[in-house]
């Protein structure tokens, strides 16, 4: 099989894993996704602190999700948990910015180039260890892996999906995002590839934050599915405010990733050409 044009930022072992991803087949499902949460200029959803969802060091983790951006702004955080907007103030992050998506707890933390992505979803997974280092999935493909430092611990704040923390307004996304899932386990290749294209039981091994908005459209809350209790709401409260992101039913299209060119990855949407 030829290699993708970018292999020169691939480590030897990701190539390898991408190869036999692919050589094992796609996941092809015929799937219902429910609603997904649409996110206006200033909206969020906010889960309060919790120690399993906060990753102390030195513990493992995987936090996965969809996402598609209807605009795309100089900085655009996807989700977050983090007290200042700056600096290394943060636990941990996901955000899109200069044609880039980075996702990471703070030192162990990988960025990658993903451009001309608007109006479009995708499927963004990150793995960390601290003896066995991070790793970025694209669609269920890994892209990019580092080692790691230590990272911070301790750190009090919220966790947010559509910002980060304090961040301004022109600093969130304008778009949608489902099917949010952490772990406090490092998932493998072949389950992440395996099932990003599928909802999965509430009661998986590992699971430790499931959230797929698929409450009623009216509700405030949004629940935590995998029983973990990480329960949160949409905007900061349970009131009825200018912050609250929106209920819509998901456009995510069915997954087939597939790799045809002689020169690249070729994905349904194919991103990385």
């Amino acid at each position: 099989m030829n290699l993708p044009l970018f292999q020169h930022r691939w480590p030897q072992r990701l190539i390898a894993t991408a190869s036999l991803l692919l050589a094992l087949g796609a996941p092809t499902f015929a799937q219902e996704w429910g609603n997904s949460l649409k996110i206006d200029t200033g909206q969020f959803a906010s889960v309060p602190h919790a120690l399993d969802i906060s990753y102390d060091y030195p513990n493992p983790g995987t936090m996965e999700f969809w996402f598609k951006l209807d605009t795309i702004r100089d900085i655009n955080h996807l989700l977050g948990k983090r007290h200042e907007c700056g600096g290394g103030a943060y636990l941990y992050q996901a955000v899109y910015w200069n044609d880039d998506a980075s996702c990471g707890i703070w030192g162990c933390s990988e960025t990658v180039d993903f451009p001309n992505i608007v109006g479009e979803w995708h499927h963004l997974a990150f793995t960390f260890d601290a003896v066995n280092g991070s790793t970025i999935y694209l669609d269920g493909m890994p892209a990019s892996s580092t080692s790691c430092g230590v990272w911070q611990t301790s750190l009090i704040s919220d966790l947010r999906f559509g910002t980060s923390g304090p961040c301004p307004d022109n600093q969130s996304i304008v778009g949608e995002m489902d099917e949010i899932r952490f772990w406090d386990i490092v998932r493998t290749p072949e389950e992440i590839f395996a099932n990003y294209c599928r909802t999965i039981a509430a009661e998986t091994p590992g699971l430790i934050g499931y959230w797929n908005f698929d409450e009623a459209i009216d509700n405030q809350n949004v629940y935590d599915i995998s029983g973990t209790g990480n329960d949160g709401t949409l905007g900061m409260t349970t009131a009825v405010a200018s912050d609250d992101p929106t209920r819509v039913v998901s456009t995510i299209d069915d997954c087939d990733p597939v790799a045809t060119e002689s020169t690249n990855w070729s994905r349904v949407k194919g991103i990385y050409r």
